[in-house]
């Protein structure tokens, strides 16, 4: 990985040393956890408005490619909870294609390019995200986490509720929105304010985490109770990211793996022949 600040250029400000540990602590739990051997292009921008977003470059994989590297990756690296996702798949949303951002896309498919370009940064074509946070929330590490999250795939941009849902005149859903359920065996992809709906990849069975579904912020991104680093706005002592979060069931879900598979008990699958893979893993470039 090779990191640099970047340049100052219209309302954005360099990245400080101190804002510079932040990211670096932060792209080390995603580096040591999976083992993706593919590499993230992130920019990381600083401003004086409040909060963080992120601008994801995306591909748009027909839903039948998709869902077979889901399966492909899952048997590849024993990861059970992506299996277990893909045989529950047929009670899930289904849609002609996914629209996924470019490191996902890389992660299962493989020739998915960034295209964002960058603002005096060493990478300055061929990014597949900027992440724009406020100086002061580059003191909460859930921030930073939260945006990054955002660019592999899951959170605001593993939905496309708050889109349009038809883009090339095919219908379109997100990585997430596979796994979007409101009860056991129904899946869930609206935006009323009074539907339920959770990340489960058991069919419905187990509640994962809550989705926000108030209407104010991502449609992607969990609740605020209990207090996550996804959830859709920032709250107090969120609980640490980690493989068996949320988020990091979500990413496992979407085809990010692990050197061996998690041994989550309510998501076992039987599947036998751990293997450990851990030549490589993921890398996050930062510019």
């Amino acid at each position: 990985m090779t990191t640099s600040p970047s340049a100052a250029a219209g309302n954005f400000t360099p990245v400080t040393p101190a804002q510079q540990t932040v990211i670096s602590n932060a792209i080390s739990f995603y580096q040591n956890t999976f083992i993706d051997p593919i590499t993230v292009n992130i920019e990381f921008r600083t401003t004086l408005s409040a909060g963080g977003a992120s601008s994801a470059a995306l591909a748009y994989p027909s839903y039948a490619a998709y869902t077979a590297s889901l399966l492909a990756d899952g048997l590849l690296y024993n990861n059970t909870v992506e299996l277990t996702g893909v045989a529950n798949l047929a009670t899930g949303n289904m849609a002609q294609q996914i629209r996924d951002t470019t490191a996902d896309c890389r992660a299962l498919l493989g020739a998915c390019a960034g295209t964002l370009a960058g603002v005096g940064s060493v990478t300055q074509n061929g990014l597949d995200g900027i992440i724009t946070v406020g100086a002061g929330n580059y003191g909460n590490a859930a921030v930073t986490e939260h945006e990054i999250d955002e660019i592999l795939g899951i959170g605001g941009w593993g939905t496309i509720l708050g889109d349009p849902q038809i883009v090339n005149g095919k219908t379109t859903i997100g990585p997430l929105d596979l796994y979007r359920y409101s009860a056991v065996g129904t899946p869930s992809l609206t935006t009323n304010t009074m539907a339920t709906s959770y990340l489960s990849v058991d069919g419905g069975m187990t509640s994962i985490a809550s989705f926000n579904q108030s209407g104010v912020g991502d449609y992607g991104d969990y609740t605020t109770n209990p207090c996550l680093v996804q959830s859709f706005q920032v709250c107090a002592n969120p609980a640490a990211i980690g493989a068996n979060s949320p988020e990091g069931l979500a990413l496992q879900a979407i085809g990010y793996d692990l050197p061996e598979p998690s041994g989550l008990a309510l998501l076992a699958t039987g599947i036998g022949a751990f293997g450990l893979f851990g030549c490589r893993r993921l890398g996050l470039t930062q510019s």
